[in-house]
């Protein structure tokens, strides 16, 4: 995936004390990802590294996760002040940092764009006027001719400025057997006119069937991040966890992308 729109070794000081460990006392939680090197600080921040190259650093007691420095924030935070608690947090390890480390090899052919509100949902109003239904719909367009040129099928849920309710919107994926499911908004804010930057939701799982779903939702959102980063140099607000309804509904890997705060004027004007 090329872009969407424009909305789209360490150094340890002296007096820091440092616990490293060994491959071999690593915890079993994190031998199953392939975790290579792990690092922790008295003060509880901790970075490890996988065999791919990849380098995670958290600190305990936080739901901040730092994934090649795109932020990955948890559905609860992780109190690790021992190395071996991280047996403690396997489904959080198996299904949120092993697609990470360990990518999948299924290829995705088909994704549906769902371009949020439409009709008479409005959405959010942004500073500038514009409408959110509006902005979704236009994002999509683009992104759709990108993704065509590249080679991907590609399915709207709505084309044009008409209502389409959240459990439609899913059933078109479901129907299709997508690969991949994007439902595609603009945030705002009511008390932070500050509040800027992107943010890709997955699906916070409570069942075995979400767990799968999020396992292969987490590696997307966070491409979509660190593609961001290239165009604005801003790794933004992250990937997060929610149950959005259609992140619910939809049964292939799902990813709700809030694109830009429209009640963010310099992100407004850029959207």
């Amino acid at each position: 995936m090329k872009k969407m729109k424009k909305f789209f070794p360490l150094i340890f000081f002296a007096g820091i004390s440092l616990i490293f460990c060994s491959c071999d006392k690593l915890p079993e939680a994190l031998l199953r990802v392939g975790i290579k090197t792990y690092s922790a600080e008295e003060s509880g921040r901790i970075v490890m590294s996988s065999q791919n190259g990849t380098q995670i650093q958290l600190v305990s007691g936080s739901a901040a996760v730092y994934v090649d420095k795109v932020p990955l924030i948890l559905p609860e935070a992780l109190q690790l002040q021992d190395i071996q608690q991280w047996d403690n947090y396997l489904p959080f390890v198996e299904n949120i940092f092993a697609p990470l480390l360990n990518p999948e090899q299924k290829k995705i052919r088909t994704i549906v764009l769902d371009p949020g509100h439409g009709g008479k949902d409005n959405g959010a109003k942004s500073v500038t006027n514009a409408l959110e239904k509006d902005l979704n719909l236009s994002l999509a367009k683009v992104l759709q001719k990108e993704l065509l040129s590249l080679g991907y099928q590609v399915i709207m849920t709505r084309d044009k400025d008409v209502f389409v309710s959240l459990d439609r919107r899913a059933a078109i994926a479901n129907a299709l057997e997508a690969d991949l499911f994007i439902s595609i908004h603009h945030n705002s804010s009511a008390t932070n006119p500050q509040a800027s930057g992107m943010e890709t939701f997955v699906i916070r799982p409570e069942t075995d069937a979400e767990y799968l779903r999020c396992r292969k939702s987490v590696l997307p959102a966070l491409l979509i991040q660190k593609e961001q980063a290239g165009i604005n140099g801003s790794f933004g607000r992250g990937v997060k966890f929610a149950r959005f309804k259609v992140l619910r509904l939809a049964k292939c890997p799902a990813l709700l992308i809030e694109n830009a705060f429209l009640s963010n004027r310099e992100d407004a004007v850029k959207s």
